[in-house]
């Protein structure tokens, strides 16, 4: 009696078969060794169970898009294949700082030195209704507030001159021989703080107004 088993895989991917043989052999023990011997004999001469296989075959990986790899990977510079980040120089770190890891402030660029005035030789100091070197000793000023106003008061009276600037009151000062300050012009504009003096037309310009003139005539007094 023979029984075959097969079995088939549909998804196409191998077969496997199977086969079951059934014997039944009757006799003396000559025969049964006789029919033994036979059978072994056929079996060696078969094949034992078949499996066929089919494998599916195996795709490349899809190659990089070369537009995307190009974004992606930066472009070393010409003789550095690996460029190191640049390291910050330590001393110029240090001196950046104020040793608490702050930036401190920049300094403040020295301030200007102030520009020494010209000597005015349009007006003649001598002449007027008085001398400027005897309307200041009358007036007798004491310090450049009271000096400058009683020049600029001299101006006025005695040449019809409403304004001065550093020019006018820096040839009076050389005129009667006195140090002048540092800053003429500075002076001028603390005048007009002090309300002794107004602004004039032109830049740098200043006139004595009536509180510096009630200064002057009443001798600062």
């Amino acid at each position: 009696m023979r029984r075959k088993n097969e079995e088939t895989n549909d998804g196409g991917t191998g077969r496997v078969k199977f086969r079951v043989i059934e014997f039944e052999i009757g006799g003396d023990n000559s025969t049964l060794a006789e029919g033994i011997r036979a059978l072994t004999t056929a079996l060696s001469k078969t094949s034992g169970p078949t499996v066929e296989t089919r494998q599916r075959p195996v795709l490349a990986p899809p190659a990089p898009n070369r537009t995307t790899a190009a974004a992606e990977t930066p472009v070393p510079v010409e003789g550095e294949l690996f460029p190191e980040p640049e390291e910050e120089n330590d001393e110029e770190a240090a001196e950046g700082s104020n040793g608490n890891g702050a930036t401190p402030t920049k300094p403040k660029k020295p301030a200007q030195p102030p520009r020494t005035p010209d000597i005015l030789s349009d007006i003649d100091l001598n002449s007027g209704k008085v001398s400027l070197q005897d309307y200041v000793a009358q007036k007798s000023p004491n310090g450049p507030f009271e000096t400058y106003a009683t020049m600029a008061a001299w101006y006025k009276e005695n040449h019809n001159l409403e304004e001065v600037n550093d020019d006018r009151i820096y040839t009076a000062y050389r005129f009667l021989d006195i140090v002048p300050p540092n800053d003429v012009a500075g002076v001028l504009r603390k005048l007009k703080f002090q309300k002794w003096f107004d602004k004039g037309s032109s830049k740098g310009a200043s006139k004595i107004n009536i509180v510096g003139l009630n200064k002057v005539h009443g001798n600062f007094k």
